[in-house]
């Protein structure tokens, strides 16, 4: 894995608000995408941030995984670019 990476993560409105994100996140737009478009369905429609996570905040990741999932410290990712809505 290199020493940084492009992470995703969908979200709604409010976490992107509260600068505090959660723990998963994906190397697959894609990925991200589904989530925030199909979890926030009948709510605020969600949306997907990405993020430069450095290796070393990464806690797991398992490149056989469908989902290309990176778990980080919850409060690790406090910032980062909508790239969809």
């Amino acid at each position: 894995m290199p020493t940084s990476v492009t992470a995703y993560r969908g979200m709604s409105v409010e976490e992107l608000d509260s600068n505090s994100f959660g723990m998963s996140w994906t190397l697959c737009k894609s990925k991200a995408e589904e989530f925030a478009f199909s979890v926030y369905s009948g709510k605020p429609r969600g949306l997907v941030v990405c993020s430069q996570i450095e290796r070393d905040r990464i806690l797991y990741y398992d490149p056989e995984d469908n989902e290309k999932e990176v778990v980080v410290a919850n409060g690790t990712i406090t910032n980062g670019n909508v790239v969809a809505n």
